[in-house]
């Protein structure tokens, strides 16, 4: 797994950023929230993670490490929450 990617922005839209590095152009999905902190640059370092599916491998950006942490939480949550419905309702 990536812990961080850092590079050129390439391509910077308010869903997605291609971050070149090394020659290498990876294509992290992005809050609008993040978008608004890397408009104006050129260059940066996002903090990632990973989500490997059968049809894709997508990389998802943040501006920190605790943003990160805090989204992974809050999506395992709604996760949860929604077994939890399944369950009861079966």
């Amino acid at each position: 797994m990536f812990e961080f990617i850092e590079g050129i922005f390439e391509e910077l839209t308010p869903s997605y950023v291609i971050i070149n590095t090394s020659g290498v152009g990876f294509r992290v999905e992005i809050s609008l929230n993040c978008y608004e902190g890397l408009k104006n640059k050129q260059n940066g370092r996002l903090f990632i993670h990973q989500m490997m599916r059968e049809d894709a491998h997508l990389l998802f950006g943040f501006a920190s490490a605790r943003e990160r942490v805090n989204k992974f939480c809050m999506s395992f949550w709604f996760f949860i929450r929604s077994l939890a419905k399944e369950i009861k309702s079966s």
